[in-house]
């Protein structure tokens, strides 16, 4: 499991790619509906969205405060971005 490295007794944040769309505006785009949202078309489609947290479940947490479930917003994956490249977190690591 990724987790925040520490420093001086304080967690460093780490940059995690979060990928998220939004159910409700894919629902009403696959059944030919207006889309009514408010929110663009381009929910419909996953997209990756940067996030630094000290772990992937504080990235997670923090995305959902931001684009919250209720909304129809959904995470379907979480990647950890380092200097030496990209690495998926398994699902069972970031959800409670």
């Amino acid at each position: 499991m990724a987790k925040g490295k520490r420093q001086g007794g304080r967690v460093i944040s780490r940059r995690f790619e979060v990928r998220i769309y939004n159910a409700r505006v894919r629902e009403l785009l696959e059944h030919g509906e207006t889309n009514n949202t408010g929110l663009s078309d381009r929910w419909a489609d996953a997209v990756y969205e940067s996030i630094m947290a000290a772990s992937p479940q504080e990235a997670v947490k923090l995305m959902r405060q931001k684009f919250p479930p209720a909304q129809g917003f959904v995470v379907t994956n979480v990647l950890l971005v380092t200097e030496t490249g990209v690495q998926e977190i398994r699902k069972h690591e970031y959800e409670s």
